[in-house]
């Protein structure tokens, strides 16, 4: 069965809407979480009508404050940020998802 979730955030509140059914399935499984959030190169200004992350810092310190319900619960939660590869912020997904960063 599944050990581990990834869950790619963009900072918006649509994003986060999937954190509570990752850390319950999560919890379910018995599974690890890994909250990703991918850097994009000349990011637009506004994602889904809020300000784009684009910021390392500012980026790690959001997706801390997103694993907080996870950490609360119990669970092993893991945040990671990486820069967008030459492909496009999908594709940076796919990768990590298959390299583990």
């Amino acid at each position: 069965m599944y050990k581990h979730l990834l869950v790619p955030l963009d900072g918006s509140r649509l994003a986060e809407a999937a954190l509570p059914a990752a850390f319950g399935l999560a919890r379910k499984l018995n599974a690890g979480v890994t909250l990703l959030h991918v850097i994009e190169r000349r990011a637009p200004e506004l994602i889904h009508g809020e300000r784009h992350l684009a910021a390392l810092e500012e980026a790690r310190g959001y997706l801390g404050e997103s694993a907080r319900g996870g950490i609360e619960a119990g669970l092993p939660v893991d945040v990671r940020v990486e820069q967008e590869r030459s492909a496009g912020v999908a594709r940076s997904i796919v990768d990590f998802a298959v390299t583990g960063g």
